[in-house]
């Protein structure tokens, strides 16, 4: 089919594939470009997160320091109580006696986020308190609350 053609249309033939030619250079370039700079902003972002992961084990362990329960567990729940926002919200606490050493397990219903995070961070503050099950469901009047079972362990 070359063959027969004049030179005039040889020489627009051969135009016709170095423009070909030059797109698909010019679209592997850009192509090869946009991922080159995703990838440093890739590892950019990787580097940041690894940053702040540092940093929020730096903040947890000075924040848990050396502070540790002492008493009976069942002492935590007469504390978590106490507390004016959490008054009335824990439903119930039975205590757990095994192997591993004491715990309670805990219900507590009808609590907004606020106080959830007020209780985690209670019980976090003590290095040998766990929390070994935590079951989170929304509470059947409001869609606002939660309602909590929780199983707290004290570590030997």
């Amino acid at each position: 089919m070359v063959m027969n053609l004049n030179i005039k249309e040889k020489d627009f033939l051969i135009f016709l594939i170095g423009i070909g030619f030059f797109l698909c250079i010019a679209t592997i370039l850009i192509v090869n470009s946009k991922i080159s700079s995703l990838q440093s902003l890739t590892k950019a972002r990787l580097a940041d997160y690894k940053k702040a992961n540092v940093l929020y084990d730096k903040i947890r362990s000075q924040s848990r320091g050396l502070t540790v329960f002492k008493g009976n567990i069942l002492v935590l729940v007469q504390k978590l109580e106490a507390i004016p926002i959490l008054r009335g919200k824990i439903v119930s606490a039975n205590s757990l006696n095994s192997t591993g050493g004491e715990g309670v397990e805990l219900r507590a219903a009808g609590l907004n986020m606020n106080q959830l995070i007020i209780l985690l961070n209670k019980i976090n503050e003590y290095n040998n308190l766990s929390i070994s099950r935590f079951v989170l469901k929304k509470n059947f009047s409001s869609h606002r609350l939660v309602d909590i079972n929780i199983t707290i362990r004290k570590n030997l």
